[in-house]
């Protein structure tokens, strides 16, 4: 099986944050962190996952200043 360096841990941050931006009642009260949240928890899935298999050795990160880059911008981009 791939991945799995956090116990799959992060899965279950990931999902909390998409539970939580799915809730009616707080989508209801606060529309706007609401759309964050399913933003935030859509980019840190993928990144996340992409760590996960490169510790777990699934995969290779080659360039990891590139990575970085394009990690913290899609964070940001996705809390625009």
């Amino acid at each position: 099986m791939s991945g799995g360096h956090w116990n799959y841990q992060d899965v279950n941050l990931t999902e909390l944050l998409i539970e939580i931006s799915d809730d009616t009642y707080i989508i209801a009260d606060f529309p706007s962190l609401t759309e964050k949240l399913t933003a935030l928890g859509k980019v840190l899935e993928e990144v996340l996952h992409d760590l996960d298999w490169h510790v777990s050795g699934d995969t290779c990160i080659d360039n990891k200043a590139e990575f970085q880059v394009n990690c913290i911008n899609k964070l940001r981009d996705s809390l625009k």
